[in-house]
């Protein structure tokens, strides 16, 4: 009985030795680039090892850009991760740096940065040393603005020049990274236009984004948009707006100037300008600190001819 206690005893302790005696360490990073393009993909090797005398199933690495060699995980660029399956004692393996943030690129400022890398990150191990997880790459790292440039150009698919309120039409357009890097996404507005120029007084009639976006890479897209029924009956200019409601394009795009495309031109038999009807300031209400209009009691073609002052000129 005491022998078969003993025994339980020793294959226990021989558990409790190889589930706890995990050491994990990262060796080396390698295949890095003195120098990135803010948005570019990272690349990069590490090699961790299990120093200890057991063995682990699963761990992940993770891999952050710091303004100092110190890690803080709430103000450091995450960049990445590496997953280890079945480190053996006294086993190194490598790992290239891929997914979170690294499949979209490289989002930090530029600037120089420490590459910091932590082994265990998730503390998903109990190991005999837990202070020796964080290596810091040697050499500083920077990353400088990309160079992207994004344009595009379309057309309007439908034969007749005229359009009326409620109708249907399409529009083509091919989108072209002109540039030598990436873009996460493309926000793009399509706006009525009674002259060629945009602003913020133009009427806007459709929307849509699209993903990623590589560079020296044209993106194909196809839109349907329905006239709306309160527009005046006038001639338009249809204008393509590239935008990017991350202020990625705005902060990034080395050219700003061919953002703004016109697509097409279209008459649109919308409601007629009666010049006889007569309106007073006791139908209208306005915001006095900022001249806009915030309501009109009348018909809608007025109350455009007040909001879109352009399409009466």
């Amino acid at each position: 009985m005491i022998k078969n206690i003993t025994l339980l005893i020793v294959i226990i302790l021989n558990l409790l030795s190889n589930t706890y005696a995990q050491d994990f360490t990262v060796e080396s990073i390698t295949n890095i680039e003195n120098q990135y393009t803010r948005l570019q993909k990272f690349t990069g090797k590490v090699t961790v090892k299990n120093t200890g005398t057991g063995t682990e199933k699963f761990s992940v690495t993770n891999v952050y850009l710091s303004q100092d060699t110190e890690l803080n995980k709430t103000e450091d660029e995450y960049i990445g991760f590496i997953s280890f399956w079945g480190l053996d004692a006294d086993q190194s393996k490598d790992g290239d740096i891929a997914g979170g943030a690294n499949q979209f690129g490289i989002d930090a400022a530029a600037g120089e940065y420490y590459l910091i890398v932590e082994t265990d990150t998730r503390d998903e191990i109990i190991e005999t040393n837990e202070d020796n997880n964080i290596y810091v790459y040697s050499e500083k790292i920077t990353i400088v603005d990309s160079d992207v440039d994004i344009t595009a150009n379309g057309w309007l698919i439908q034969s007749a020049s005229t359009l009326n309120l409620g109708e249907k039409f399409q529009i083509s357009t091919n989108f072209i990274n002109l540039g030598i890097n990436n873009i996460h996404s493309i926000w793009y507005e399509f706006y009525l236009s009674v002259d060629e120029t945009y602003d913020e007084s133009d009427i806007r009639i459709g929307y849509a984004n699209f993903g990623y976006f590589n560079w020296a890479n044209t993106v194909s897209e196809y839109e349907e948009i329905t006239v709306p029924n309160t527009i005046i009956k006038a001639d338009y200019n249809i204008i393509l707006r590239i935008q990017d409601r991350g202020q990625e394009i705005t902060l990034n795009d080395k050219q700003m100037s061919n953002n703004t495309i016109i697509v097409g031109q279209v008459h649109i038999n919308g409601i007629p300008v009666n010049t006889e009807e007569s309106i007073t300031l006791d139908d209208v209400t306005f915001d006095v600190s900022t001249g806009t209009i915030i309501n009109y009691h009348g018909t809608k073609a007025l109350k455009q001819m007040l909001l879109y002052p352009k399409a009466l000129m």
